[in-house]
């Protein structure tokens, strides 16, 4: 029986956050109950006490994501616990959920169901109700990493913090993922019966996991070394980036987006500024659906849970079956329009994330080359000493002597000398591969910016027409979107995606694509690419994005 009491308190989406008795909420967690069919392993009870008093430390609502002895460790006591631990720990489990898709704990208040096969069905009062975020998924593979991080960015809080445990050598794809940087702590967690090592991964310097786990053997003093240098170096960059936040911004110019066009257009015209701020006013914004908020992202599906636990009988229908196999359902889910402009907005906002996020494939692709180009770099250089030592040496006495000896080196060396040769030349058809791709992936990319220019002025001269055939009474709308319509059956002229329409950032794209045309596969010209990439590339297309997003949200409210 779900629990949940309204707490006047809470507002926006922290209400989602419900309160009920510390009591009637504390579950005996049982380590015995793991199933193979969810690849489910425990952690150790020691791993649990530090992974919990470290969330203890930083969090007021946390989400724990496939990670239920987490969760149930909020329940467990030492037993010397002073009163506003005892009250803190009491807070946060209330306030916590913990989303999991094996049902065996529905029965507790705080549970969620979540499938990671659709990391965007989550409960609309979850959205960015959490400053925490714990995840641990039944796979270490990039494919479900990018569901749960998915799913993260959606429940956290702006600043909110996260701790993922997988292997070490998903450190680098974890922190493309989250787009954040990672730091390793010192305590590796014990997986009961896991057969490879698991680490802590944190957006933050970690406070109490900074010594190792007494229940595993001592590490490498070198890996531990390395490690310290990757969180210094990760800490620096932070600094700097709170540096460059905080800096004077004398001389420096914005980049010339829309939002800044407009701003600028309304501070030279005061009367449509006027009539701007006169529209906002009209406006109760009390009165919108919780459907129309305002959020930095949506989601799929984007729907309220009534028992605050358990989707909808329809969206979990729609994710069983897909949005294509089932004609009914899929007419369902488009049976609400908002108008052609909407539609080119979100089609032209899914092209620029798609730009967007081949930038970093490209980025992943020629680090990968170049590990290649070390790699045969590598081998060449054994391949040369191979090759010398299977030199026949000049006649010698003390050759003579083990001559038999000196024939059986020479073979050998001669046949690895073979077997370094053939791995030189798999090595080279790798890159060469490799350099195909990168060609193959440009030229896509440059077709995807001549299609987001076309869109561009498919949505310039849909903005036209609809200020062309505004009215506030609705069958003139309706009338005018019959005549855009038969204009365009009958290619009666008419503002299109053929008319010439200046894109802004089409140049950075551009520019994007020769610069990984050329770059080099080495250390340095990729480091710089990346950075360059962040800064010139990429932002200016997600800037667009922004503007298309809120665009589609006012197009929502005026229908």
């Amino acid at each position: 029986m779900t629990n949940r009491r309204d707490n006047p308190a809470l507002s926006g989406a922290a209400g989602a956050v419900v309160t009920g008795a510390p009591d009637a909420l504390r579950r005996a967690f049982n380590a015995a109950s793991a199933k193979c069919e969810f690849n489910q392993y425990w952690y150790s009870k020691n791993t649990i006490r530090h992974l919990v008093h470290e969330v203890c430390h930083h969090a007021t609502a946390c989400a724990f994501l496939s990670t239920p002895s987490l969760f149930f460790g909020l329940d467990e006591r030492r037993g010397d616990e002073t009163a506003e631990e005892e009250l803190r720990m009491e807070q946060l489990r209330r306030s916590s959920r913990v989303f999991e898709y094996d049902s065996q704990w529905a029965s507790d208040p705080c549970y969620v169901h979540y499938d990671f096969h659709q990391p965007e069905q989550v409960p609309v009062q979850y959205m960015a109700a959490f400053d925490y975020v714990v995840a641990d998924p039944p796979f270490i593979t990039v494919d479900v990493w990018s569901q749960y991080v998915t799913t993260a960015k959606l429940l956290l809080k702006e600043g909110g913090k996260v701790l993922f445990t997988t292997v070490l050598e998903n450190h680098t794809m974890l922190e493309n993922l989250l787009d954040r940087p990672l730091f390793i702590a010192a305590f590796y967690p014990l997986v009961e019966n896991l057969t490879y090592q698991y680490v802590c991964f944190l957006s933050y310097e970690p406070t109490c996991l900074t010594q190792r786990n007494a229940e595993l053997p001592e590490g490498d003093a070198k890996m531990a070394a390395a490690i310290r240098m990757a969180n210094d170096l990760r800490s620096s960059e932070k600094e700097f980036a709170l540096q460059m936040a905080q800096r004077k911004r004398e001389g420096e110019e914005r980049l010339p987006t829309a939002a800044f066009e407009r701003d600028n257009e309304l501070a030279r015209n005061p009367e449509a500024r006027e009539r701007v701020e006169a529209e906002r006013g009209t406006v109760n914004w009390d009165t919108i659906p919780i459907e129309k908020m305002e959020w930095g992202h949506i989601p799929e599906g984007l729907t309220m849970y009534p028992e605050g636990n358990e989707p909808p009988a329809e969206v979990q229908q729609r994710a069983v079956t897909g949005y294509n196999d089932d004609p009914s359902v899929t007419a369902s889910t488009t049976a609400e329009s908002f108008g052609l402009e909407y539609d080119a907005c979100r089609r032209l906002r899914a092209n620029l994330d798609t730009f967007k996020n081949s930038i970093d494939a490209m980025q992943r692709h020629m680090n990968a080359q170049m590990k290649l180009r070390h790699q045969r770099v590598k081998l060449r250089k054994e391949l040369t000493m191979l090759m010398e030592a299977s030199k026949p040496q000049a006649d010698t006495a003390e050759q003579d002597l083990c001559a038999a000896t000196a024939a059986t080196a020479a073979t050998a060396a001669g046949s690895s000398a073979s077997v370094a040769e053939a791995q030189v030349t798999e090595v080279t058809n790798a890159i060469e591969a490799s350099e195909r791709e990168r060609a193959e992936r440009l030229d896509e990319m440059a077709l995807l910016v001549r299609l987001i220019e076309r869109e561009e002025a498919e949505l310039a001269a849909l903005a036209l027409q609809q200020s062309s055939y505004s009215s506030p009474l609705t069958g003139i709308e309706a009338a005018g979107d019959e005549e855009i319509h038969a204009a365009g059956a009958n290619h009666q002229p008419a503002p299109s995606a053929a008319t010439p329409h200046h894109v802004p950032y089409a140049a950075a794209m551009t520019e994007c694509i020769q610069a990984y045309r050329t770059v080099e596969a080495k250390r340095v010209p990729l480091q710089e690419l990346a950075a360059d990439a962040t800064r010139r590339f990429k932002f200016p297309v997600f800037a667009r994005m922004k503007e298309l997003l809120q665009r589609m949200k006012e197009l929502k409210q005026q229908r």
